[in-house]
């Protein structure tokens, strides 16, 4: 965690530099993420799933030249994952459901490779992101023969103590695809985490990490 906050600080001081020699934009986003986790040591019975949220925020881009630019900004983004699962338990047929919700302020750096075609410019960028889990939920439904079914609702906590649920600092990888148009973006873009969630509690040791697929668009302001 040391040395993202390290390579956090380089970049914000190379946006800083950069921005006062070179053309600067801003960027209005919105869009919708299709989010799940890659769990290690998750039983064959528990299959995961896309959850479906938002994301939310505002860029700032440097242009560097004509075909290369950096950007960096302030997103709230959604994401966590859907678990079902059909268990065996003596027996009996017991299935569970459960759907993780998480919210976070994230903070990506990109560097953007940019080639103008026609009246349209197609933007190929990459780099990592930092994040910090400011709200969590967890919706949970367990069916089984004979018997009520039982239901779950509950805030998720974040922090580091045996208590958590996750850990509140994510980090990992940002890559994808734009085009832009008459002051329009469109993206798509994968978001792989490298930071493991799991507070290493009594109950689980499995290692935990986000996964998400992000679709948005944005209005660009500033560009010529």
């Amino acid at each position: 965690m040391k040395n993202f906050r390290k390579l956090f600080m380089l970049l914000v001081a190379i946006t800083m530099t950069l921005s006062t020699f070179a053309q600067v934009n801003f960027e209005l986003r919105s869009g919708i993420n299709l989010a799940t986790m890659e769990v290690n040591g998750l039983v064959e019975e528990a299959k995961l799933k896309f959850n479906t949220s938002y994301l939310i925020g505002g860029m700032v881009g440097v242009e560097i030249s004509d075909n290369f630019g950096i950007e960096s900004g302030l997103l709230l983004s959604g994401k966590g994952t859907k678990l079902a699962g059909t268990f065996t338990d003596f027996g009996d047929t017991v299935k569970l459901s459960q759907k993780i919700s998480l919210l976070y302020l994230e903070v990506p750096f990109n560097v953007l490779f940019k080639k103008d075609i026609g009246s349209a410019q197609v933007q190929i960028f990459a780099g990592p992101y930092f994040a910090y889990g400011v709200a969590g939920e967890i919706e949970g439904k367990i069916e089984a023969p004979g018997t009520l079914t039982e239901k779950e609702k509950r805030d998720l906590v974040f922090g580091m103590s045996e208590d958590s649920d996750f850990k509140p600092f994510d980090g990992g990888l940002n890559f994808g695809l734009g085009i832009e148009f008459s002051h329009i973006l469109l993206r798509a873009q994968y978001g792989l985490g490298i930071v493991d969630l799991n507070p290493r509690n009594s109950f689980s040791n499995e290692r935990i990490s986000n996964k998400v697929i992000g679709i948005s668009i944005g209005y660009v302001f500033g560009r010529d």
